[in-house]
């Protein structure tokens, strides 16, 4: 497998983390990912499907657009495979597709008619550039025809729902409701767009993600603050299967090397202020 990263331009800095190519010769790839806030996938050669829990399967279009998880995912992808992948801020679900990421938690769906008329040329052009250096440009070009303008007190909220949950690995929902001159409702609704789970939720996943980083970067050993948290052992396991399809021990011994490559802090960039 080739995993090639290129970064946005400096327009779409606040709502795309980075672009990908992944290329890969085996017939059939299979693998798990991590919770996460979204991707847009162009598959450029393959096919494949998302599977969740109880067999709930999305099958791949052209552009696959997929919303925030709360859970792990398992991907399925049909060879000789090659996606360029736009990994998505949380304001990108009104600055860019224009639709609450509640619409998307949890699923997949073909995203051509969010992309408008020009989405068919812009495939073409990418089939015909051969790395993500040469894709990088043309990705911009199109993604930036989509901006569309977030309210700067929207804007302001999200960077403060960032905040919150990069502040501590269990962040506490009254911190978040006492820093905002907003009511609760609003809060929850606001969160609810961006970020596809209302605060409980998205602090609970968090939690979980962070303290899967930290026994990843930490040669198994499981931090003291999730050790305090969680209600017994058991419980510390289900919450990070949940979000990784692994168990601690499973994610030492035989996570792959993107699920490793995901859990590092420096992936975690939807928690990093933005411009």
């Amino acid at each position: 497998m080739q995993l090639e990263f290129a970064n946005p331009a400096p327009a779409l800095a606040h709502l795309v983390a980075t672009y990908y190519l992944l290329t890969e010769d085996y017939s059939v790839m299979e693998d798990v990912q991590r919770a996460d806030t979204g991707h847009l996938r162009i598959f450029l050669n393959g096919s494949g499907y998302y599977e969740f829990e109880k067999g709930k399967r999305y099958p791949s279009t052209q552009f696959f657009l997929n919303g925030p998880f709360t859970q792990h995912m398992r991907s399925v992808v049909q060879g000789p495979v090659r996606f360029i992948g736009v990994a998505l801020f949380p304001e990108s679900w009104g600055g860019l597709i224009g639709r609450s990421a509640a619409d998307f938690t949890d699923r997949a769906e073909d995203a051509a008619p969010l992309l408008g008329d020009g989405a068919g040329h812009w495939f073409d052009q990418l089939q015909q550039l051969s790395d993500i250096t040469e894709m990088a440009p043309t990705m911009d070009d199109w993604l930036i025809r989509l901006i569309k303008p977030v309210h700067a007190d929207r804007r302001a909220v999200i960077q403060t729902i960032r905040a919150w949950l990069a502040d501590s690995m269990f962040p506490q929902i009254a911190d978040l409701y006492s820093s905002l001159e907003l009511s609760e409702r609003q809060i929850m609704r606001i969160c609810n767009a961006y970020y596809g789970s209302p605060p409980k939720a998205l602090a609970r996943t968090y939690g979980a993600l962070k303290t899967a980083s930290s026994i990843v970067m930490n040669d198994g050993q499981i931090p003291e603050e999730a050790v305090a948290h969680y209600a017994d052992q058991p419980h510390l396991i289900r919450e990070v299967k949940r979000v990784t399809g692994q168990t601690p021990r499973q994610l030492m011994d035989s996570s792959s090397p993107v699920m490793r490559i995901t859990l590092h802090p420096s992936n975690f960039q939807e928690l990093e202020p933005r411009p």
